[in-house]
């Protein structure tokens, strides 16, 4: 299920997995925000904030990249969020333990900006790693690689106001980490029109994408069948506390030699019914 784009990014998938495999729970529980806390000597000093580098300031600067979903937020959008972000890296805790790669940090978030990736998931990453005391090199090279999923997450939502801006990052990371296990396209897309189809809650979307994404290893599902799943997971009568349970049947299913085709239609022909988990357990096991 992995492209040819993910395998170029083999070299890294270790580095980041160090601190950026990290539970959709966890994250969405840290919840955006920024630390405080005053500006420090040495590199602090010479990097300083975009006030002090008119490149990072103006508008006239910092076009969006074509196709840029910025209607969503709004013309002033992608300066004021680089100059907040800018300010964060510059006087927070995260920040000044980044001084050594804060300008690689920087260009690496102005990039992903710039496609509508909301600047909060870069700071519960750099949150993670810094409280993690990932060194400064390996958090600039994972962030890097995390960035270029969330690209592709923000392409495939377009240019809708969705998810509504705090649950946003959340989604993003989420969405990213199962691209990055090798979930297809073609299922976040599929969850993105579900939620905004049915107005359903972008928790419950990150928490199918996370289970189906770790269904689809155990089975070797393909693209088609995770879609499948991940639509008939979101849209069910399930509590996500029960989505677990799911993955606990696709692990017996593989045990029991039931296939990966024969897994997602017994799944989407009982959750798509209103079934419960019960159901599906006697649908794959009679």
């Amino acid at each position: 299920m992995r492209t040819a784009d993910d395998c170029s990014h083999g070299k890294t998938t270790g580095l980041a997995l160090l601190f950026l495999l990290v539970g959709m729970s966890s994250a969405i529980a840290q919840g955006p925000g920024s630390s405080g806390g005053s500006p420090a000597g040495g590199d602090m000093d010479r990097l300083g904030p975009s006030e002090q580098r008119p490149g990072l300031a103006g508008e006239g600067t910092l076009r969006p990249s074509p196709g840029d979903p910025t209607v969503r937020y709004g013309p002033g959008w992608l300066a004021k969020a680089i100059k907040e972000f800018d300010r964060w890296l510059y006087a927070s805790v995260e920040g000044r333990a980044l001084s050594a790669v804060r300008e690689g940090v920087l260009a690496v978030a102005v990039n992903a900006l710039r496609a509508g990736v909301p600047p909060d998931a870069f700071k519960l990453r750099l949150r993670e790693a810094v409280a993690k005391k990932v060194p400064p090199e390996t958090i600039l090279k994972a962030i890097e690689y995390d960035a270029s999923y969330w690209i592709r997450v923000s392409e495939m939502i377009g240019t809708d106001d969705w998810p509504p801006g705090d649950k946003s990052p959340g989604f993003y990371i989420a969405a990213g980490n199962a691209l990055r296990n090798g979930l297809g396209e073609l299922a976040v897309r599929d969850v993105i029109a579900w939620a905004r189809g049915s107005r359903g809650a972008p928790e419950r979307a990150e928490a199918a994408l996370t289970t189906v994404a770790s269904i689809a290893i155990a089975l070797r599902a393909d693209d088609a069948q995770a879609a499948v799943m991940v639509r008939g997971l979101a849209g069910s009568r399930l509590r996500v506390g029960e989505f677990g349970n799911v993955a606990e049947l696709a692990g017996r299913a593989f045990a029991a030699g039931i296939s990966a085709s024969g897994f997602s239609a017994k799944l989407a022909s009982v959750l798509n019914a209103g079934g419960s988990l019960r159901e599906l357990e006697r649908q794959l096991f009679p």
